[in-house]
């Protein structure tokens, strides 16, 4: 009994006696711990998602760029911009085979929201301008992003 007691209130009886008194974790420990790995998880899953809006909004960009340019190219040859991004596809009409050289995209693909990207022409300034509607789907809002951001 007075061994115990001994151990029970910091009492020093050997090694021995003080792993056997002491054989596992308190709850408070257990909690304190708990709780560390639950903020670590935390900043790190609002890191991954902030990591995979930024490569949705660059993807985008990179592919109205490319789209921007298959229209500069595609005046180059047939002498105005296409009317809508379906024209880089196939021959739109009044354009003759002789101007008309190939396909100017493989396909036409939906931005990373699963929105279709659209075609805004300026003739008057020979400007070309695809926009994705962005995280939103409306156009006209903050989150729009064009080939030329």
């Amino acid at each position: 009994m007075k061994t115990r007691l001994l151990v029970r209130y910091g009492g020093s009886l050997g090694r021995r006696s003080l792993s056997a008194a002491r054989r596992g974790f308190t709850l408070l420990e257990v909690m304190l711990v708990l709780a560390i790995i639950i903020v670590l998880a935390g900043i790190g899953v609002g890191a991954m998602m902030n990591a995979q809006d930024t490569a949705s909004e660059r993807q985008a960009q990179i592919k109205a760029r490319g789209y921007a340019e298959a229209c500069k190219r595609f005046k180059v040859d047939v002498g105005f911009f296409p009317s809508q991004l379906e024209d880089l596809l196939s021959r739109p009409q009044g354009v003759s085979d002789r101007k008309w050289r190939r396909p100017y995209v493989e396909k036409l693909e939906m931005d990373p929201w699963n929105n279709p990207y659209t075609l805004q022409t300026d003739p008057v300034n020979n400007r070309v301008l695809v926009v994705s509607a962005g995280q939103d789907g409306k156009l006209g809002t903050e989150d729009d992003i064009s080939s030329e951001d």
